[in-house]
């Protein structure tokens, strides 16, 4: 049986090719078929059945509010992930009086970066040539995925431009070898 990693390993690079794909959407202007293709295949081939059900339940919200772009839906939904995550950590290790505090006031990971400012950094990325997702990324999620046939395989080498998961360099290497 295959050993599942953890989201800690697979999480970032999935939001990765999630936030390139809403990014590509906006740019082709195709109605955001490539980002809800890509939340589809997650929410159904993600490695972690929590992972699933947050992602579809919070897209669902998303897709009820108006929005400017699919960058900007991308953006609010990560941003749901994240205080769900923070709201649990907090809670694990909290006692009651803080816990109450803390659900009352909405806990979150502090100041946070506005969509303009991720929008701007993702552009000056982009000016340097550096990809939406490093190949070293893409390779992450496809070893998570493991099923290099799948849908959400197909998402990832449709957002990163890889032919086929041998395209990707090998993690380790890569890892060491994307440092600035």
């Amino acid at each position: 049986m295959r050993e599942v990693q953890r989201p800690s390993v697979w999480g970032p690079a999935a939001w990765r090719v999630l936030h390139a794909a809403a990014e590509a959407s906006d740019a082709a202007a195709d109605g955001g078929a490539l980002v809800r293709r890509a939340v589809d295949a997650m929410a159904r081939e993600l490695p972690c059945v929590h992972c699933r059900t947050s992602l579809a339940d919070f897209w669902a919200l998303e897709l009820g509010i108006p929005s400017a772009s699919w960058a900007e839906r991308v953006y609010h939904l990560h941003n749901r992930v994240n205080d769900k995550l923070d709201a649990q950590a907090l809670l694990a290790r909290a006692d009651a009086a803080t816990k109450a505090r803390a659900l009352a006031a909405g806990a979150a990971r502090g100041k946070r970066l506005t969509f303009e400012q991720v929008q701007s950094r993702a552009r000056a990325e982009r000016a340097r040539g550096r990809p939406p997702v490093a190949p070293w990324e893409a390779r992450v999620m496809l070893d998570a995925i493991g099923d290099p046939d799948s849908e959400l395989a197909a998402v990832v080498r449709a957002v990163t431009g890889l032919a086929s998961s041998a395209s990707a360099p090998p993690v380790g290497r890569a890892v060491t070898d994307a440092a600035p």
